[in-house]
């Protein structure tokens, strides 16, 4: 349904805490009265994640925001350092975030109570050259991670002859996928091996809804589908085709970077629009008919603008939204309701 947009805060900033700065986009993820936020410190202090949390009394003012250090990781565990926007979900209690590590070529995994202290270990998955992992906790007991992998075209080798000698290869944009089944140890053996959920895709993003996981991304970069939202679900016999999302009499177009959660009982996608600066949203019903591709709009035209990828969750009755601002470092925020 339409949402009644409310907010588009900013800059925010936290009770002790100072402003909240972000060089990328936040994450967000909601532990009952509990709302807790991880994004990328500004572009003065790059690759360190800070966080940033709010109770349900006090929303939306926030409560804290600090730097994740060595005083907020387990001993023996390494700090988390990311270029950018990590992926976050509750599952079984615990706060799980996965993350390109800095440099951006290794997927990390953390876990830790809300806003606990943080045990941090580097999965297997290298060369994953994503700026957005996915996570998201299904129907079946499972948390589930989608990535986006790049692998460049080769050229053909040739002779002088004019003989091909090797095959070139095509550029590849796949999305690979893993899971986490409930009540398997902490440790990343117990990650699923790496599987491919589709080829032409990137920036994912995942929700469970109506037992089905659902998977959207942005058309890569170049093809004739640039700027479309992909769709996908994951059945009893792995991933359908990535295909486009529509809606009847409109064209939902991104730059890709949008979050997916389930609210008041219909599956909401919220992403920048094409261009990437205003944000909008869609949603699936639970006759799995799709609607929207509707700008947000606060007010009557005060219009979220963002340059980077967004996080949303469903919190203290209302679709939560946070985003880097448009032409700054600030972290804004919006919410909607029914």
């Amino acid at each position: 349904m339409l949402l009644k947009w409310q907010g588009n805060n900013g800059p925010l900033s936290a009770n002790g805490g100072g402003k909240l700065l972000t060089s990328h986009g936040p994450a967000l993820v909601a532990a009952d009265t509990l709302l807790q936020m991880i994004y990328v410190g500004r572009s003065t202090v790059a690759d360190n994640l800070w966080t940033a949390s709010t109770l349900a009394a006090i929303f939306p003012e926030w409560d804290s925001n600090q730097q994740i250090d060595t005083t907020q990781t387990a001993p023996g565990s390494s700090v988390p350092l990311s270029s950018y926007r990590p992926a976050l979900a509750l599952f079984n209690g615990l706060v799980h975030m996965v993350y390109v590590g800095k440099g951006g070529n290794n997927l990390w995994w953390a876990w830790g109570k809300p806003n606990g202290q943080w045990t941090n270990v580097q999965l297997p998955w290298s060369g994953a050259q994503t700026v957005a992992p996915a996570l998201a906790v299904h129907s079946d007991g499972r948390l589930y991670l989608a990535w986006h992998e790049y692998v460049a075209a080769t050229p053909a080798q040739v002779n002088d002859n004019g003989q091909v000698l090797t095959p070139g290869t095509p550029e590849h944009n796949y999305i690979k996928y893993s899971s986490l089944a409930t009540g398997e140890p902490l440790l990343v053996s117990s990650w699923q091996a790496e599987q491919l959920a589709g080829d032409g895709a990137s920036l994912p993003a995942m929700a469970s809804y109506l037992g089905t996981l659902y998977l959207f991304a942005a058309a890569a970069q170049p093809t004739a589908a640039a700027s479309q939202i992909l769709m996908t679900q994951l059945g009893s016999k792995g991933w359908g085709p990535l295909s486009r999302f529509q809606i009847t009499g409109t064209n939902p177009l991104s730059s890709g970077g949008g979050a997916a959660a389930v609210f008041n009982n219909e599956l909401y996608l919220v992403y920048p629009g094409e261009g990437g600066n205003n944000l909008w949203y869609a949603w699936i019903d639970e006759q799995r008919q799709t609607h929207g591709n509707v700008q947000i709009v606060v007010g009557k035209n005060n219009t979220p603008k963002t340059s980077a990828p967004i996080g949303a969750t469903v919190f203290n009755g209302a679709l939560c939204v946070a985003y880097k601002g448009e032409s700054s470092n600030n972290v804004w925020m919006s919410f909607g309701t029914p």
